[in-house]
């Protein structure tokens, strides 16, 4: 029995597919097991290589991510790997038929190194812990204050304005979020909901507030801060500018490594 995390990569760019090798090699609990280029070829590799992640691309040639999911669904029903979407589209929609694939977690490109990383070894802990069993279900705890002073001032380091309502709503969200298992789907009606239901208003101006928030901060927010959180939209050209959903993604996923390093720093110290 392998002690180390099998991983291999399904992405029709080879760029993308050696730099998640290198990536992946650098760490000695993972192991690199290899890539391919479309789904077809994956479904005949992954009885050979027996990976326990896969990191996945949606748009390939011959047989996309959704088309490679459905059968390889129908060829592990039930060990299959674990799956990590790496993509460039965060559309909600896509994000719940995925989920209902049985994705484990979504990432938006471009994506943080050691968030990647950390992801891997999350999933293939969760399915050890679990014993095989898996749900779909989004369990959420109260923020703790560690979180919240973490998003604020990550938010206070973006420019976001503090005067604005949507400034609160983003600070809530984005700390539920944080505290959130299972599937990375961020932005829901649930969650705007669950906002709207503590602030005593709609769903609907929640997203309203939050979105005017961010444009707002697009515009004068700190650009240098902007450009290193936000990767592909570093132009911060206003057409481009990131969905609600993209915006609060990228900055948990920020201070959800920034919470990992704290705390092991803390364990360390109380072990020295």
């Amino acid at each position: 029995m392998h002690t180390r995390i099998r991983v291999m990569a399904i992405d029709n760019s080879i760029d993308v597919c050696e730099m998640l090798r290198d990536l992946v090699k650098s760490d000695p609990a993972l192991e690199w097991v290899g890539y391919v280029e479309d789904g077809l070829l994956a479904l005949d590799r992954i009885g050979k290589w027996k990976p326990d992640v896969i990191l996945l691309d949606i748009i390939m040639p011959q047989l996309d991510g959704v088309a490679f999911l459905e059968q390889l669904i129908e060829m592990c029903p039930i060990n299959k790997p674990k799956i990590i979407v790496l993509s460039a589209v965060g559309d909600q929609a896509l994000i719940r038929s995925l989920a209902q694939l049985g994705v484990d977690y979504y990432l938006l490109k471009p994506v943080d190194a050691s968030i990647l990383i950390n992801r891997i070894k999350q999933v293939v802990r969760e399915r050890d812990s679990k014993s095989g069993e898996t749900s779909s279900c989004i369990q959420r705890k109260p923020p703790d204050k560690d979180t919240e002073t973490h998003v604020a001032r990550l938010l206070f380091q973006l420019d976001v304005p503090t005067h604005f309502k949507g400034y609160l709503y983003l600070k809530d969200a984005i700390s539920m979020i944080i505290e959130e298992t299972g599937l990375y789907t961020p932005v829901t009606t649930t969650l705007y909901m669950e906002i709207a239901n503590k602030h005593g208003t709609t769903p609907s101006v929640v997203e309203a507030a939050v979105r005017y928030a961010i444009q707002q901060t697009w515009k004068r927010g700190n650009l240098k801060r902007l450009k290193k959180l936000f990767g592909a939209f570093s132009d911060l050209d206003e057409d481009r500018m990131p969905t609600n959903s993209l915006f609060m993604t990228r900055v948990a996923e920020e201070i959800k490594v920034s919470l990992a390093d704290s705390r092991k720093h803390y364990v360390y110290k109380e072990t020295i």
